[in-house]
């Protein structure tokens, strides 16, 4: 007679304890993405500050050619009073004038959204 043999079939897939252990590991590989995008995010805004710091700036130097005056803005009335100028959105910032024999400016920007720094600029006249 003969024997019968047994088969064993082998059972496929993962165990608990792999499947916990790469769930963990995805959680915190995720975490240190979404630390580091938020980071990256902040740096975008201030950015975005900085530029229209820059921006501001020269649009002073240029309205001080044509006219020998620095002008005094905040926020969107910057739009109007210096030619060309746009300012971006989630952006707030100042332009203080100083007149007379020494005329001078200093602007003061931030981003809302970004990290919280202010930048500044300060010229020291003509």
């Amino acid at each position: 007679m003969g024997q019968i043999a047994k088969v064993r079939k082998s059972e496929g897939g993962f165990t608990l304890i792999e499947l916990i252990i790469v769930v963990s590991i995805v959680g915190v590989l995720s975490a240190i993405a979404i630390a580091q995008f938020t980071l990256y995010r902040k740096n975008s805004y201030d950015a975005l500050a900085q530029n229209d710091l820059a921006n501001l700036r020269i649009g002073e130097e240029a309205l001080y050619a044509s006219t020998q005056e620095y002008a005094a803005c905040a926020d969107a009335a910057c739009v109007g009073a210096i030619p060309g100028f746009t300012i971006s959105d989630s952006v707030t910032l100042s332009a203080t004038a100083v007149s007379g024999n020494d005329p001078s400016f200093s602007i003061v920007a931030q981003s809302l959204a970004g990290s919280g720094k202010i930048f500044s600029f300060a010229s020291n006249g003509p």
